[in-house]
């Protein structure tokens, strides 16, 4: 029986994952990225959970104190400076690129192609084209889209999907409702290259602020995990 082959399109975390995953057992991958530049230096803070080392370890990468910085509370401030709540809750901050790049280097180099851009996508009964913007074809079993919000796979299924029988978009989002003032909140992480020393470490910071606007009806209205 030949080895089936996965398309996949986006090169990032989740690109990367789907990629090990399917290697694992016993597909073979090609993972296609828009950039054509290295994204180890895009990326911002990342708060981790069980389940992200759990497919860490499924897929045979390393892990060590260098791919995150223990948080041991949550200190809320006013506008003043003077802390209104200290919530205990440890938890492990990261950073993007400390799961991208071995996630990057673990794979071999000829399943990484940078600089391709999708087009189309055509599919029969027996499998899927990707046509790119540069007029290259790859052809597969199965098609993986993991290219972000503006998803260009999401687009080229919209254009060949009709109404009815399209997912809900409604799932697509998670909006937590309980913002009602603006707020910054910032967490240590490690740098690019694993320094997790208080004195180099980086801070990754967020903003928060309420809207006005109404909540589109595509929206998912479900409030976000451990809300």
């Amino acid at each position: 029986m030949a080895q089936q082959r996965a398309l996949i399109i986006g090169g990032s975390v989740g690109g990367l994952f789907a990629a090990h995953l399917l290697r694992s057992i016993g597909w073979e991958v090609a993972v296609f990225e828009r950039s054509a530049e290295d994204l180890a230096d895009r990326g911002a803070g990342l708060g981790t959970h069980g389940a992200l080392y759990a497919v860490m370890r499924r897929i045979g990468l390393p892990l060590d104190e260098s791919m995150a910085v223990v948080t041991r509370s949550y200190m809320c401030l006013d506008r003043s400076g003077h802390v209104i709540r200290d919530l205990s809750l440890v938890r492990l901050m990261s950073a993007w690129v400390r799961f991208y790049r071995p996630l990057k280097d673990a794979l071999p180099v000829h399943c990484y192609h940078a600089g391709r851009q999708l087009e189309q996508v055509d599919q029969d009964g027996d499998g899927v084209t990707a046509i790119f913007t540069d007029g290259s074809r790859a052809r597969g079993d199965l098609l993986v889209g993991a290219d972000g919000v503006r998803s260009t796979v999401r687009r080229c299924r919209r254009a060949t999907t009709t109404r009815a029988s399209a997912p809900s978009p409604t799932t697509s989002y998670g909006i937590d409702r309980r913002i009602r003032h603006r707020s910054l909140r910032s967490s240590p992480t490690p740098t690019g290259g694993g320094t997790t020393a208080p004195s180099r470490r980086r801070s990754f910071a967020r903003r928060y602020w309420p809207t006005r606007k109404p909540v589109p009806a595509r929206c998912s209205r479900r409030r976000l995990p451990n809300s």
